[in-house]
Order: C-alpha cells, then sequence, then structure tokens
C-alpha cells in the first residue's frame, strides 16, 4: 500500500479529504504545479493546453502573465505565453530563447528557435527561418542529448523538405534519427521524425517506406488519442497508395487509394481536422466516378476554409 493512501486512511473521519495532485485537472492542477515547479516547463505546457479551448485562452494567459511577474524572465512560461499571444509570439519567442541561451538550456533554446522558425516561415522570411533551423541544428548536436539532437535533425529537414532542396540528405537524416527516438522517446519528436520521414519519402518516390512511415505514425498517434495526428498521418497513407497508382495506375490500387481516403476521412471528422477532410474528400473524389464524384469535389470545396486549403 503506497504511504500516501496510508496517511490518508490514518486520518480521522471528520477530516476533510485532500485531492492528491494526480487527482487534479484544468487550472488546479496547474496552479499545484506553479506552486511546486513554478519555472518548469511542464507548469508552462499545463496552462498553454488548458487554455487551447478558446473560452479558457484569456484566463490562461492572464494567469501565465501573473506567473512571469513572480517569476520575471523565466523561459518556458514565456515560449509558452507566446503560444496563447499570437500577436506578440514573435517578441515572447525571441525572450525566451534569450532566457534558454543565458541559462545554458540546450533542449529550450532549440524548441524556441524551432517556434520562431514557424513564426517566420508562416510570415515569407524564409532567409531568417532558414538562419534559425541551423543554429537549432547546431545547437543540438553539441548538446551531446539524443532527444535534443533528434528535435534539431527534425528541424533542419522540414527547412529542406519546404524549400524543395537537397531532399535526398533531409531524408537520411531522418533515418539516422530513427535509432535516437525508437522505441523509446519522447512521443511528439517521434510523431514529428515519421511525419517528416513520411513526406519525405513521397517526395522521393519512396512510396512504400512513405506508407509505412505514416502508418507507424497513424498508430502511435492512435495509441495517444491525438485524434487530430491521426487524421494526418492516415490522410498520409492514402496520399501514398494514391501517388504510387499514379505512375502504376490498377483498379485494385485504386480501390486502396478509396479505402484509405475514407479512413483518413472518418479520422477527420473525428478529430475535426478540417484541413484532412478538406484533402481526403479531394482524393475520393479523383478516385470516384459519376456523381459520387462530383459529390465529393463538393464537399471538398465546403471543407476548404483556409486560402491553403
Amino acid at each position: 500500500m503506497s504511504p500516501v493512501l496510508l496517511l490518508l486512511l490514518a486520518l480521522p473521519p471528520s477530516s476533510p479529504t485532500v485531492a492528491k495532485p494526480a487527482e487534479l485537472s484544468g487550472f488546479a492542477r496547474c496552479e499545484e504545479l506553479a506552486g511546486r515547479l513554478p519555472e518548469s516547463e511542464e507548469t508552462a505546457r499545463c496552462f498553454e493546453e488548458t487554455g487551447e479551448a478558446p473560452e479558457r485562452t484569456a484566463e490562461a494567459t492572464a494567469r501565465l502573465r501573473e506567473l512571469l511577474e513572480r517569476h520575471p524572465g523565466s523561459p518556458w512560461p514565456t515560449l509558452y505565453l507566446g503560444y496563447l499571444d499570437p500577436t506578440h509570439a514573435e517578441a515572447l519567442s525571441r525572450a525566451a530563447l534569450a532566457g534558454f541561451i543565458a541559462r545554458r538550456n540546450a533542449k529550450g533554446e532549440v524548441v524556441a528557435r524551432t517556434n520562431l522558425h514557424r513564426l517566420l516561415y508562416r510570415a515569407g522570411r524564409m532567409e531568417e527561418a532558414g538562419i534559425q533551423a541551423q543554429r537549432a541544428l547546431a545547437v543540438a548536436e553539441a548538446s551531446g542529448q539524443p532527444e535534443v539532437i533528434a528535435r534539431g535533425r527534425i528541424l533542419q529537414a522540414r527547412h529542406l523538405w519546404i524549400l524543395g532542396k537537397d531532399l535526398e540528405q533531409a531524408y537520411l537524416m531522418m533515418r539516422r534519427t530513427e535509432g535516437l527516438l525508437f522505441p523509446a522517446g519522447n512521443y511528439y519528436v517521434q510523431r514529428d521524425c515519421l511525419n517528416n520521414l513520411g513526406n519525405l519519402s513521397l517526395d522521393l518516390g519512396r512510396y512504400r517506406e512513405g506508407l509505412d512511415a505514416f502508418r507507424r505514425m497513424a498508430d502511435l498517434a492512435a495509441a495517444q488519442g491525438d485524434r487530430y495526428a491521426e487524421a494526418n498521418a492516415r490522410y498520409g497513407m492514402a496520399r501514398a497508395a494514391h501517388d504510387a497508382n499514379m505512375e502504376l495506375p490498377d483498379e485494385n490500387a485504386r480501390r486502396q487509394v478509396a479505402n484509405l481516403a475514407r479512413q483518413a476521412l472518418d479520422a477527420a471528422v473525428r478529430a475535426e481536422n478540417r484541413g484532412v477532410q478538406a484533402k481526403a474528400h479531394f482524393l475520393l473524389g479523383v478516385n470516384s466516378r459519376g456523381e459520387e464524384r462530383r459529390e465529393h469535389f463538393n464537399a471538398c470545396l465546403a471543407a476548404a476554409d483556409t486560402v491553403r486549403d
């Protein structure tokens, strides 16, 4: 019997029951973490994840700012505040980066540079984004820490894939990175590695390898309950089968594409992943005939609610 349970059983009947930290949820759990580990990544991530729901974002932002008032310059709360405050995201990421550098925290520096890369890429500032990827890789390799090295390589490979250059180099980098992450490793880093590997494999015409990478990603995401990533991975599987069939058309292969696309669509609906819903309908339209094709293309347009889609 655990010491905590023995302690609770020893309390007199009139004593109030005190929830263990593991039983807390939402902001209560975050505040409990803040009391013990105010500057940790776990605490900052708790506030950010709790604030993902639109009705809680303002409160999560306010609580992170209060935490920073008590611990000025703390890099993890600063970084995660940037995820909730897109207006000041770049400034907050740069402030967090400076904090990690000052503390010689290699993981934090690579994570901050990864976020800066994302922001700069979305702003069309590709040269600056590339600098962040290069510096993150250098810091990661120098750290000697397997997970940090993997994060740096994943970012560099993603940047090369975005540019559409040195794809073979990026592919080999991801193959070397697998050994650092599997079978044991951080789920999110494993997921990003497989996503990179799948995309690079398809662009290099390695369709079977791409299908395998996305299947592994789908299984991994499903086991973690990450429905959004599972939908992305299942679409990747459908795209791998579709691209292979485009080179060597075959009726059985076409039916396989349609089956995988339906699985991706079902996963996307469960995850409310509108982007994958649009793309899955598009693949189903391409691989259907007659009125069914028209229905899928109409559904694709209805689900495509971003400029890119």
